[in-house]
């Protein structure tokens, strides 16, 4: 092979040594973006945890009756622990399964609620979870509790009531309540209605029996007062209105749906007088009530 002429080896010399070059500068921007594009890869966004599950759910349960309050009413203090982990954006209350919302709908943000719109005399379950950045956590342990009755001395003589009538003394009358030829040791069962002069679940007040006025008088647990109505006949007389007395003494409490909270049962008598073509005819009957 022919030498190569000093002009000629040096410019393949040059060539060569340019090559390097550019092998080096080519080969380490290669090394730069990999090692760029690890240092990109490396750096994941962080995604946010859920919060944990919050602890410690109490529920606390009151039931508030006059004169204390206006009107008997219950509440469910519920509190619980925050998880300390993230933060918290709202909490969500459920009860029986269904969530509560606050009166104006805004989140729940605080670790405690009240509940005013428990009824007395029912069990409620109540869990708690905590939502943040990263979702929702789990439910709470849930905790059961029933708010407690109001005191028997509320209750109210209210609605209506099955009754037993029995007959226990009569003189002169062809019919009393609705039995011909009444004696005593004979039966009936109606039903008497009661409407309070108050407001349901503001407490006891008078009463007036099947509309009759004046209504009854409340003297702690019993009723007395008497009224004017059709209820007897007399015996070979022109018909005339008849007066009768009640004395009825009151025993227990219920919860009603719509009476509120009102008397279970009573007993008593009572009493139909009037005067028959100049003779005092009468009948004295006892009563109890039969429940629902």
């Amino acid at each position: 092979m022919p030498a190569l002429s000093p002009e000629l080896a040096n410019r393949l010399s040059n060539a060569r040594h340019r090559r390097s070059i550019i092998t080096v500068v080519v080969g380490g921007i290669v090394v730069v973006a990999l090692i760029a594009y690890g240092l990109v890869a490396s750096r994941k966004p962080t995604v946010a945890a859920a919060p944990s599950t919050p602890t410690g759910l109490r529920a606390d349960a009151n039931t508030c009756a006059p004169p204390e309050c206006h009107t008997i009413g219950s509440t469910v203090t519920l509190t619980w622990a925050a998880p300390a982990d993230v933060t918290i954006t709202a909490y969500h209350l459920f009860r029986d399964g269904l969530e509560m919302k606050t009166p104006s709908g805004s989140p729940l943000t605080a670790p405690k609620y009240t509940d005013d719109t428990a009824a007395f005399g029912v069990a409620y379950h109540y869990t708690v979870s905590a939502t943040g950045a990263g979702g929702t956590s789990g439910l709470s342990d849930s905790v059961a509790v029933t708010p407690p009755d109001p005191p028997k001395s509320v209750a109210q003589l209210s609605g209506e009531y099955r009754v037993l009538v029995t007959v226990q003394h009569v003189s002169y009358l062809k019919s009393l309540e609705g039995i011909t030829n009444p004696a005593a040791g004979d039966t009936k069962k109606e039903t008497w209605s009661f409407t309070p002069k108050c407001a349901v679940g503001t407490g006891p007040c008078d009463t007036a029996v099947n509309l009759g006025k004046p209504p009854l008088h409340r003297q702690g647990s019993t009723y007395t007062g008497s009224i004017t109505r059709e209820g007897a006949n007399c015996l070979g007389a022109p018909d005339v209105p008849a007066r009768i007395s009640f004395h009825l003494a009151t025993d227990g409490a219920e919860r009603d749906s719509v009476q509120g909270w009102r008397i279970r049962s009573f007993s008593g008598t009572f009493t139909v007088t009037l005067a028959c073509g100049g003779f005092i005819s009468a009948g004295t009957l006892t009563v109890r009530s039969l429940g629902q």
